[in-house]
């Protein structure tokens, strides 16, 4: 069957639209969508109108449908339901979710010729790390690399290097990908030297507006230790830089592979693959005999398990036992949630055995076992749950205050207990009870059946005990129930955009108004300033909530989370002084013109453009500031004057209530909220008990506020005039058509009209 170039037309656009739609990852933005389905539908209107004769097969189905007597159902059903389908679908696209804006940008934008580096000025053409040659050291400047590699770049690169450390999920965008081939390996050491020493805040224009986290590592490294860190980020990643010959028909002889081992001390033929892998993946972390002790330690928190030990936090044998070969294997394969450990499954089956078996060399314990033969101990028996009814909840909650949990995890569980602060592991390191509202940080799982293990084989290496002495299999389950009832239903999303609410009426006017209750959370993602000195390394703090309202007039915002002290300046504990709990909400005086507007710097601004903070603090209350760089911050001549702000503290999580006016008077120092558009947003949190003050906070970038109202009367306005757009186009396609045999009938009934007369 003949297909018509009019049915055609159609299915050709309809298949770039499910392609640009469903068929690309990552999404491209709505805007994008709609801008290159325009492009194809001109495509396709070039096509039909290459002829008068193609021009005359694509319009006659339309001719057939129109004079066509036996189609009039047809021409009827058309003629009306196409102005009223459009309309409608003008009303429901007004009326939907806005999109949060587009930020075109060039991802690898051309780098200048030369640059500046402290002072010194460098020739980027042509330019080649000065270490890729010394074969003699290629192997001491690879490792010498990686060590300012673990100390400054892994929390948002990863241990491997694959843009998923422990900070990645707080970032917008993602951090790079070394491991991605369209990455480093598409690059001149030249260009990755340029990104690094000036960051994002040196990007070019093409490469803006940037949200990107990336500091400006030339005012921390040195020149040389750049160019080192170069080379192991290439090393490690297995890939070869580009060159700047034309055609480079060799690799570099110096350039090392995937496999090739970091430095053992030994010989490569006393070299296990395990130890190699360790070597070259492990080690920075958890040192070269496993004691805990690489360079990355004292920059993560928990601190890396030391091995030597072999006490696994997450294993299936009881109580003070050794975990069983599988569990070594899963530890490192899935990694350990809410830690720095990541999952080394991308390494593949193999060499996570391999790992395990090295692994176990480093403790005297699992050499014992081996040299005796004795056989490590069976994974504990899991019988069948028991269901979770109210029953059973409440008899875990009275097992949980008698078995005396609440002293570590507070009497509601949120990990505010009295012991809280005073706890220690095996190492002395400070350690924290879980939060147990936040099942999805669990180290080993959230599903029932993993909280009833974790209560019966405890946490080796922690204060948590097993609980098999001292609660029946019965009992212990009932405990699981209790904690898993816990928290909300759903794990919050991280968040993007946070929609304030509209609302006719007052806006809520205490932390704990029942209003707050019909508001959607939006949980944002923080990570510690580690951009400019002094850093932050391990934040109390890992999330923060938010909700919004607003009215005609003012806009509120509820910002909760969890915080197991209590902390205002002029207490002491042990004789040191406490630092108040801070928080802040951080938005730009100016709102971006465009998508293509440069934002100010996620952190404080920058000297070009100005950013407005709303300030609260246990100590001095709240104040209103204005900064251009966390060097240049000045508190308002009238803080506080168009704002209200209240605080509440209850067990464990603290609410803070922010309420302003959406316009003010000096819009050089404010932000000025407008409705329907969004408007880049930002958040801060300063734990006092962690020592955070000033430049040492839980920063996230820039997220989108959308103030949104529903403008029912502008929508169905415009879904009419769409409406009666269509029916005009229809009765120009009508008149076009069948026009001349109007004129015809027209004309024949004027000459009867004659004849009669």
């Amino acid at each position: 069957m003949k297909i018509s170039k009019f049915t055609l037309s159609f299915i050709i656009v309809g298949i770039v639209f499910l392609i640009l739609r469903f068929g690309i990852y990552p999404p491209i933005p709505s805007s994008l969508l709609y801008f290159y389905l325009v492009i194809a539908i001109f495509a396709v209107l070039i096509y039909i109108s290459a002829g008068n004769q193609s021009l005359g097969e694509f319009f006659r189905p339309i001719k057939d449908t129109i004079v066509n007597p036996e189609k009039r159902g047809l021409r009827i059903s058309v003629f009306a339901g196409l102005p009223i389908l459009v309309a409608s679908l003008t009303y429901v696209n007004r009326s939907g979710e806005a999109p949060p804006p587009a930020e075109l940008r060039s991802i690898h934008p051309a780098p200048p010729s030369q640059i500046q580096f402290r002072g010194k000025s460098i020739n980027l053409d042509g330019a080649e790390n000065p270490f890729r040659k010394d074969k003699a050291n290629f192997r001491k400047y690879v490792e010498e690399g990686a060590v300012i590699y673990f100390k400054n770049c892994f929390f948002c690169h990863g241990d491997n290097l694959d843009g998923k450390g422990h900070f990645a999920k707080a970032l917008n965008p993602m951090p790079a990908n070394f491991v991605d081939k369209g990455t480093i390996a598409q690059l001149q050491e030249s260009f990755v030297f340029w990104r690094i020493s000036k960051g994002g805040p040196g990007l070019p224009n093409e490469g803006t507006p940037w949200n990107s986290a990336m500091p400006a590592w030339e005012t921390i490294l040195s020149e040389d230790e750049i160019w080192k860190v170069i080379l192991y980020i290439y090393d490690g990643a297995g890939v070869e830089p580009r060159t700047w010959e034309e055609h480079s028909s060799e690799p570099d002889a110096h350039q090392s592979t995937p496999h090739e081992p970091a430095s053992t001390g030994k010989s490569p033929e006393t070299t296990t693959p395990g130890e190699a892998l360790y070597m070259k993946k492990c080690q920075y972390c958890h040192g070269p005999k496993g004691k805990g002790d690489g360079p990355a330690a004292e920059f993560v928190d928990p601190r890396p398990r030391d091995l030597t030990k072999a006490r696994y936090k997450i294993k299936s044998t009881p109580g003070g036992e050794l975990p069983t070969n599988d569990d070594v294997r899963n530890v490192i394969a899935n990694g350990i949630h809410g830690t720095s450990m990541p999952p080394w499954s991308v390494l593949g089956e193999s060499n996570v055995r391999a790992l395990a078996d090295h692994v176990k060399t480093l403790a005297k314990r699992f050499r014992k076992y081996k040299e005796r033969g004795k056989p490590l101990p069976d994974p504990i028996k899991v019988g069948t749950p028991l269901p979770i009814t109210q029953d059973s909840i409440n008899k875990g909650r009275e097992l949980f205050t008698k078995l005396e949990c609440w002293k570590c995890h507070g009497k509601n569980g949120r990990g505010n207990g009295p012991n809280a602060l005073t706890l220690k592991d095996d190492w002395k390191h400070p350690i924290k009870p879980a939060n147990l509202w936040r099942y999805w940080d669990f180290k080993g799982g959230y599903d029932v059946v993993d909280i009833y293990k974790t209560i019966t084989t405890g946490r080796a290496g922690t204060p948590m005990p097993s609980f098999v002495d001292s609660a029946t299999d019965e009992e212990r389950w009932h405990i699981a129930n209790f904690v898993k009832s816990l928290g909300p239903t759903d794990i919050p999303a991280k968040a993007t955009v946070l929609k304030s609410h509209f609302t006719n009426g007052a806006l809520p006017a205490t932390c704990d108004d029942p209003i707050w209750d019909t508001v959607k959370t939006s949980e944002f993602s923080l990570f510690g300033q580690i951009l400019i000195e002094p850093k932050l390394f391990t934040p109390a703090i890992s999330a923060i909530n938010v909700k919004s309202v607003f009215n005609d007039e003012n806009v509120a915002f509820l910002l909760e989370w969890d915080d197991i002290t209590q902390s205002v300046s002029g207490e002491t504990e042990s004789g040191a002084a406490i630092l108040p709990d801070a928080a802040a909400i951080q938005f730009p005086v100016k709102l971006p013109e465009s998508t293509s507007s440069q934002k100010p710097y996620f952190f404080m601004g920058d000297k070009k453009t100005s950013v407005n903070l709303w300030k609260w603090d246990a100590k001095d209350g709240f104040n209103e500031l204005n900064a251009n760089g966390s060097d240049d911050v000045k508190i308002q001549d009238k803080s506080g004057a168009d704002i209200k702000a209240s605080q509440l503290f209850d067990d464990g999580r603290r609410k803070l209530l922010i309420t302003r006016t959406l316009l003010t008077s000096d819009k050089d120092k404010d932000i000025q909220f407008e409705i329907n558009k969004f408007t880049p947003i930002a958040l801060h949190l300063w734990e006092g008990h962690n020592n955070e003050s000033g430049q040492r906070a839980a920063i996230s970038t820039w997220a989108n506020l959308l103030l949104e109202k529903n403008e029912t009367g502008k929508n169905i306005i415009y879904a009419i005039l769409t409406g009666l757009t269509i029916f005009v186009i229809e009765l120009i396609v009508i008149w076009r058509v069948v026009g001349s045999s109007l004129q015809t009938s027209f004309v024949t009934l004027l000459e009867k009209l004659e004849n009669i007369g």
